[in-house]
């Protein structure tokens, strides 16, 4: 009988830290995660974290608009550029920047390691690196910038002119 009894106290014993251990409370009400806004600082409270973008709430009119804005100007860029052919001359160096701008202002920060040099896309890594810590509503902002710098260089004003109109009233 004693040992049956020793059994129950073991099996409760050990039940009792089973369920302690499976049920976690939370220590005080600070341990609430909030939703950060699009504005995330590269440095948050001293830690350094990745600035991850995304599509901006609706209610966020300003943050939206610029999000509109920078999805035309990667419409018309894209518009412009298929096919290589036309008035639109973009340069190695202003369509490399294009590329990281569009990769930071679409993902945020760079989200994995430099390519090997088997690897290929080293260029491509380099120019979204480059704006690492950037925010989204910055770098978008930078992006449309961009493209209706090249749109305002254009010989066809009206064509051009039309297409930066399209980009100011998404």
């Amino acid at each position: 009988m004693r040992s049956v009894l020793l059994l129950v106290a073991a099996l409760a014993s050990a039940l009792h830290i089973a369920a302690s251990v499976a049920v976690q409370w939370p220590s005080n009400s600070f341990n609430v995660v909030n939703r950060r806004g699009m504005e995330a600082a590269a440095d948050c409270a001293g830690i350094e974290s990745p600035i991850v973008c995304s599509v901006p709430a609706r209610n966020l009119t300003a943050a939206y608009a610029l999000y509109r804005r920078f999805e035309k100007a990667e419409n018309v860029l894209v518009k412009i550029t298929l096919g290589g052919h036309g008035p639109w001359i973009i340069l190695n160096d202003t369509e490399q920047a294009l590329a990281g701008l569009h990769n930071q202002g679409v993902t945020g920060d760079v989200n994995y390691e430099r390519p090997r040099w088997w690897q290929g896309n080293k260029e491509a890594w380099d120019n979204w690196n480059r704006y690492k810590g950037t925010s989204c509503d910055g770098v978008r902002a930078q992006f449309v910038e961009l493209v209706v710098k090249i749109l305002s260089r254009s010989s066809h004003r009206e064509e051009a002119d039309k297409m930066i109109a399209e980009i100011e009233a998404a």
